[in-house]
């Protein structure tokens, strides 16, 4: 790194640095207004304390706005990345900050002074609560200019007031339809209802239904259909899923076409949760009532969602309607000479998560469906063995070392149930012998070979790199912090020992790193997990599994 590029990290990490102060102070502040103080007490009052008493919403108001700034503005980064530069050379940010404090005090001082004598009416306290929002401004102001001096945010506001005016919008609307909620929630519910009864009137004879408790049935098998099943959580998902598709597909995308996509979604997304309910009702009265409450409960919602994902990425691409390839055909070569190699990375985990989430539908108490996976994810990677032709390389015996650590780390940190095991090895050796010892090959055959596989695809090959920047996947193990921490944090949540898995993540791309070749990565892992698939069978630790 030349000096130059060092001097602006610098820069950078000055600014980081400051954010962070300033997060904490904000933090804190707000503790102690809001512990000490309700202004919503106030909405109910007269005159100008009305207005005080719903500072409160302003506040949420102010908030989401702001945070769909931030969030959108990671995309207009590098058009904002020299004004980040200029503003860390702030030689006056602890005068600001020593205004700051003086302001907030004063502040704080006012809303006690109101809240002391607001049943005083008169000229008197309307005056104090107009010099309240006063100092509330000059609060926030002065914060501003010890975050970043005031030429950076006047030159910030005439860049990019296009850009802050489309994102304060964005944020007021969400903030409206946040502060709708309730009611909208209550109406999906009503509708989400009334649907699946005309469906399962339509299969079934005189179907159970109670108005009152919103309850449903088939047969001796009821379910109360609650507002959080109405399926708000699956068109949240799939609307913030269209936003980043089609912000990262924007070249290929035609606008205002694919904004269709999101009504088209929402409506799927609906759809589908409506015939999830009724296949869960029939399920549990003709099937098996565990299952229906136990696997297909958990799951079918997570089914309907990446169905409905995939369904309208297949759409997009198979009609011309809403993918304009012939506006940009640079880009879109591009975009498909490297199309193949990032679904030879991540099509074989999508294929796992796929059969997880089909096969846990159907899961009562023991996945005796694991065998599944294995198969399918062994003929997804059979089909792109092609592909991967070009990543073998000689194994360095460093990553069967790193493998081991991690091993060791994970042994360390991941605790073990007594009673988790004693229910697992029931449930296992509770059938036919044979059948349980078909289970345990397919279940070392998994962790030892196609999960290190697909997985290290997935994260050490196509995330990484993404993170990271990288155009191509041509060669990997482009190191960047950024890249390193979060495809790292990202694995560990997967495997839900959030600590563990992270450290886990971060050795692999250690073991990335270290020779820029991907198959050690696979093979540290796949060292890992053989030594955890021994451990288990010989101490019959069968949680860790």
């Amino acid at each position: 790194m030349n000096s130059l590029s060092f001097r602006a990290a610098s820069l950078e990490s000055s600014v980081i640095a400051r954010l962070l102060i300033f997060a904490a102070l904000i933090l804190a502040e707000t503790f102690v207004l809001s512990v000490r103080f309700d202004t919503a007490n106030l909405a109910r009052s007269y005159k100008l304390l009305m207005l005080m008493g719903h500072s409160g919403d302003l506040l949420k108001l102010a908030v989401t706005m702001a945070g769909v700034l931030v969030i959108l503005g990671v995309y207009r980064f590098r058009s904002i990345h020299p004004l980040v530069q200029d503003s860390a050379r702030h030689a006056s940010w602890k005068f600001w900050l020593a205004v700051h404090l003086v302001c907030f005090c004063l502040f704080a001082v006012l809303t006690w002074f109101i809240f002391k004598y607001s049943w005083r009416a008169g000229i008197f306290i309307n005056a104090a609560v107009l010099l309240w929002f006063a100092q509330a401004a000059a609060t926030f102001i002065s914060l501003l200019f010890a975050i970043s001096p005031p030429g950076f945010w006047r030159r910030l506001v005439a860049q990019e007031k296009y850009f802050i005016l489309a994102a304060s919008v964005l944020g007021f609307m969400a903030w409206f339809l946040g502060r709708e909620f309730v009611y909208y929630s209550a109406v999906l519910n009503e509708w989400t209802f009334a649907a699946c009864y005309r469906v399962l009137d339509l299969f079934f004879a005189e179907p159970f239904v109670d108005l009152n408790r919103k309850s449903l049935g088939v047969s001796s098998f009821v379910v109360e259909i609650r507002p959080d099943c109405s399926g708000y959580e699956g068109i949240g998902l799939i609307i913030v899923f269209l936003g980043i598709y089609l912000w990262l597909y924007r070249d290929v995308l035609r606008m205002p076409h694919a904004l269709l996509l999101f009504p088209l979604g929402v409506l799927a997304i609906w759809t589908l949760n409506v015939l999830r309910i009724v296949a869960l009702i029939a399920i549990g009265a003709f099937v098996s009532e565990p299952v229906a409450l136990g696997g297909f409960h958990s799951n079918a919602g997570w089914i309907a969602f990446v169905a409905t994902g995939l369904g309208l990425i297949w759409l997009t691409h198979r009609s011309s309607f809403f993918s304009g390839t012939d506006r940009q055909p640079a880009k879109a070569v591009e975009r498909n000479a490297h199309g193949d190699a990032a679904t030879a990375l991540l099509f074989p985990f999508v294929a796992l998560l796929a059969t997880i989430l089909v096969t846990q539908a159907f899961v009562s108490e023991f996945d005796w469906f694991y065998p599944a996976r294995v198969i399918v994810c062994a003929l997804v990677l059979w089909a792109f063995r092609d592909q991967y032709r070009a990543l073998l390389a000689r194994v360095s015996l460093s990553a069967v070392g790193i493998g081991g650590v991690v091993f060791v780390i994970w042994i360390y940190l991941v605790p073990h149930s007594v009673e988790d095991d004693r229910t697992f090895a029931l449930a296992l050796f509770s059938t036919d012998s044979v059948l349980s010892t078909l289970w345990i090959a397919f279940r070392a055959l998994g962790a030892i070979v196609t999960v290190p596989i697909i997985e290290e695809l997935a994260f050490r090959g196509y995330v990484i790199n993404k993170l990271a920047g990288q155009k191509s996947f041509d060669t990997f193990g482009r190191f960047t912090l950024l890249s390193f921490v979060l495809s790292s944090v990202l694995f560990g949540l997967l495997h839900g020992q959030w600590l563990a898995g992270t450290l886990a993540g971060m050795a692999f791309a250690g073991a990335l790193y270290m020779r820029r070749q991907l198959p050690d990565a696979v093979v540290a892992h796949a060292t890992t997990n053989a030594l955890l698939t021994v451990y288990v069978l010989y101490t019959g630790h069968w949680s860790l599994w």
